[in-house]
This record gives C-alpha cells, structure tokens and sequence, in this order.
C-alpha cells in the first residue's frame, strides 16, 4: 500500500519500511523479484526482512497513514 525509505548515513545503513493489505501480499513481495534483486546487488550486505503487525489504535491517534 506505501513504503518509507530510511537512512542513517553516519553508520551507512538504510531500510524501508511497507504496509501491506495482507500476509499473503508480504510473503509474495518478499519471494518476489524486486528482493531478489536487492539481495544479489554486491552494495547491499547484511539484507535482513522482518514482519510486524501493526497497531491500529495509537497509529490513528498519531495520524498514521491507515484506515
């Protein structure tokens, strides 16, 4: 549905962070191509995917972007 890049660059590392409709949309983004890719690229080390739920409640409240 989105994602956010984030970078730190004094300790040079980088993320994203997705909201996706479902789990079946995470698990087929993450055996997808695009990850293939990011995994195979030589300035991309240390790749690490973690999935967490989110809370709806005090994410309304702070006006994160969801419904």
């Amino acid at each position: 549905m989105w994602n956010v890049w984030i970078v730190n660059d004094a300790e040079k590392i980088g993320g994203e962070i997705y909201l996706f409709e479902d789990e079946a949309s995470v698990e087929a983004y993450l055996e997808g191509p695009i990850i293939a890719a990011m995994k195979s690229m030589p300035v991309i080390s240390d790749f690490e995917a973690k999935i967490f739920d989110l809370i709806p409640e005090p994410t309304k409240i702070t006006h994160g972007p969801v419904d």
